[in-house]
């Protein structure tokens, strides 16, 4: 790094990262609402970017009143602070027309800067008639050295006005040094973009500004923080790559031995994905891998592959679910393999009591091959023996240090993540940058296709006696809801209220788990509904993955029309899983809205997981698709994955090719994520 990139950095890094409270006004209690916004640092704040902008109309103070906020040029006659619980008035004039401007919880000498007497004073606000007089509650005064009608609306907080919160931007903004450029000159040429310094002025200014400009500077800077985001991810990465480990040998005879302990034969793509991650493995290097499998497609068996590859080769594998209930189906599903191959298996959770636990970790630390658990897995106190191979079921529910902390408990571990939910290819780029795609498309033979059907909840008493002759003939049903219990204000059918109602037409065969039970409460429902003396289980999306019932062949989603296209789809790889024909109904109550009459019509169409992944990003963007940020998706201020995508794939070819580019480490300072990655696990 050359000297003057050396204190630019360390200027920035000086100046940009001061706390707020370094601005004049800023003390304890406002730091502390800006922070609500995720606002520590100067830097904070003029990342913090308007969400949008609205040209303003100018309104002279005629007959009749705007039905909208606007401008107006006020003279100020007047103040009369308030008494008793009254509000601040101040008295104006606009035009030919007296106004009363109205303050509540005012502050009289900031009022009096802000609209000084005798003086005539710019304003936003909507003005309305109140007994007979003119008013206009909470007027926003336009800056003096504001010489266009734009304003810029800012994510704020209660308590925090957006003027104030322009001002603290505006002073945070001229205390930023310059930034000198990272991107080469040639690309800026070829993609019309202007510096980082430019660009995030554009975006802040008052002034009029063409749309096409204010693009080209949110492109710029989502660029920035896409090239950021994939760095952080290759430095994971080169984790794996720097590291070595000693490649596996095990008997030749491994996959036949393993091949026979299997409950049916492995499809095409199971059998290449244990290849493909053998191969890797045999290399030396690390496995760091992502198992992208529809539902149904088999995941599990390959994981157990892999992970009794391990166990031959001498070291422990571990298999880690969100959930209790996922985490017991992968017990059920593997013990009986690992018996087979006299491989020792233990289960871990929170659930444990304190016995069970200690004798559970000793086992762990001494002898056990395969280990299979919740969040558990990851806690200081888990301490193996030899891991070797760390399996994540449904990543993305964890974010990425707890995946650090896990594989952090063995040297130079394996790692593979799976999810049933198939991630379109710009949102799997983004999450898991630094892993290895391997896809799982097909599914078992003899899998029959699943109808779906949508219909009225004005046909409930069809589909009731429908149900009636399907469960004669022994077959089990999901009936999912989207609330537990009833709630006025939402209006949907509770999953409690369901049950009550289903009850009376199949007594004594309806069983109700929702996440509000206990785990013993839950294991007992499920149990019943797995021996088949429970025939149609009520739920919420605590059923959403991870469990395998092959004799229910039908799945009733009420309110299908609340629930999300790849939360959906999930929902209908609950059946399918035997030689029966199974049926998914849409429940739905109308009117459907547009995007809901998209979202059956895709489901209706195909039932390719990775198809209707893409769908859904387009309709309800990745957040809704994936989670909260505590499920590991990042935080972008200007990215938007379903519009930036070709951003996305131009962000990862430019971090390989400019991996040991010094001036990037300026942008990783800038642009940094606030996400759970901890730089401690980077070092």
């Amino acid at each position: 790094m050359k000297k003057n990139d050396t204190a630019n950095m360390v200027e920035l890094s000086y100046r940009g990262m001061e706390p707020v409270t370094s601005l004049s006004g800023v003390g304890p209690h406002l730091a502390a609402q800006l922070e609500k916004l995720n606002i520590k640092t100067l830097l904070d704040l003029s990342l913090h970017v308007p969400s949008r902008r609205e040209a303003i109309e100018l309104w002279p103070g005629r007959i009749p009143l705007p039905e909208k906020t606007v401008a107006m040029q006020l003279f100020i006659l007047q103040h009369r602070p308030g008494k008793r619980g009254y509000p601040y008035k101040i008295q104006a004039r606009i035009g030919t027309q007296n106004i009363d401007l109205i303050f509540y919880h005012a502050y009289p000498q900031t009022l009096a800067r802000q609209f000084p007497l005798d003086q005539c004073v710019m304003a936003w606000g909507k003005p309305d008639f109140k007994r007979g007089q003119l008013q206009v509650v909470h007027p926003e005064p336009i800056p003096a050295d504001q010489h266009s009608l734009v304003r810029l609306i800012y994510p704020t907080t209660e308590g925090l006005s957006v003027p104030r919160l322009q001002r603290l931007i505006k002073s945070a903004l001229a205390q930023l040094p310059d930034i000198e450029e990272w991107l080469p000159p040639q690309m800026l040429m070829n993609e019309g973009w202007q510096d980082v310094r430019t660009s995030l002025n554009h975006l802040h200014a008052t002034d009029e500004v063409s749309e096409n400009l204010l693009e080209q500077a949110r492109r710029r800077l989502a660029f920035d923080e896409m090239l950021a985001h994939q760095r952080r991810l290759l430095r994971f990465r080169s984790l794996d790559i720097s590291a070595s480990v000693q490649a596996p040998v095990c008997p030749k005879d491994f996959l036949p031995k393993i091949l026979k302990v299997l409950p049916f034969t492995l499809t095409d793509d199971q059998f290449s994905a244990v290849e493909k991650c053998l191969e890797r493995a045999k290399t030396g290097k690390p496995l760091s891998c992502l198992l992208q499998g529809d539902v149904g497609s088999g995941k599990t068996l390959v994981a157990f592959c892999v992970m009794a590859y391990m166990v031959m080769h001498g070291w422990q594998s571990c298999l880690m679910a969100p959930t209790d209930i996922l985490a017991k189906q992968h017990e059920a599903t593997i013990a009986p393999l690992a018996n087979a191959l006299g491989l020792p298996l233990m289960y871990l959770s929170g659930r444990l009591g304190s016995k069970q636990r200690r004798d559970a970790l000793n086992a762990i630390s001494e002898q056990v091959g395969i280990v299979i658990g919740t969040h558990a897995l990851f806690q200081d106190d888990v301490a193996f023996k030899a891991l070797g191979c760390v399996v994540i079921d449904e990543q993305h529910r964890f974010g990425v240090a707890q995946r650090a902390a896990l594989t952090q408990k063995g040297k130079c571990v394996h790692f593979m993540a799976m999810t049933a939910t198939p991630i379109p290819r710009t949102l799997a780029m983004t999450l898991y940058g630094d892993l290895d795609v391997i896809k799982i498309r097909e599914k078992p033979k003899g899998r029959l296709p699943i109808e779906t059907i949508a219909t009225s909840i004005r046909r409930l008493d069809d589909l009731c006696q429908g149900l009636k002759r399907i469960l004669s003939r022994g077959e089990q049903a999901f009936w999912i809801c989207p609330v537990i219990e009833e709630d006025s204000e939402l209006g949907l059918m509770s999953a409690v209220a369901r049950a009550k109602m289903l009850e009376q037409h199949y007594p004594g065969l309806v069983g109700l788990v929702h996440g509000q039970l206990s785990s013993d409460e839950k294991d007992q429902v499920m149990a019943s509904f797995a021996n088949g003396d429970c025939k149609v289980l009520v739920a919420t999306t605590v059923v959403e993955v991870g469990v395998n019932i092959p004799q229910a062949s039908v799945m009733v989603v009420e309110h299908a029309e609340r629930f999300g296209l790849a939360q959906l789809h999930q929902l209908r790889g609950r059946v399918g899983r035997s030689h029966v024909k199974s049926r998914c109904v849409l429940l739905y109550y109308p009117p459907l809205g547009e995007v809901a009459r998209e979202r059956i019509a895709v489901l209706r169409d195909t039932e390719d997981g990775f198809l209707i992944a893409e769908e859904d990003l387009k309709l309800r963007g990745a957040g809704d698709l994936v989670g909260t940020r505590q499920s590991g998706i990042p935080f972008f201020r200007f990215a938007n994955l379903v519009t930036d995508s070709d951003l996305l794939v131009d962000a990862q070819k430019f971090a390989r090719m400019s991996w040991d580019d010094e001036k990037l480490r300026l942008l990783d300072l800038i642009f940094s994520e606030r996400q759970d990655v901890d730089d401690h696990l980077l070092s």
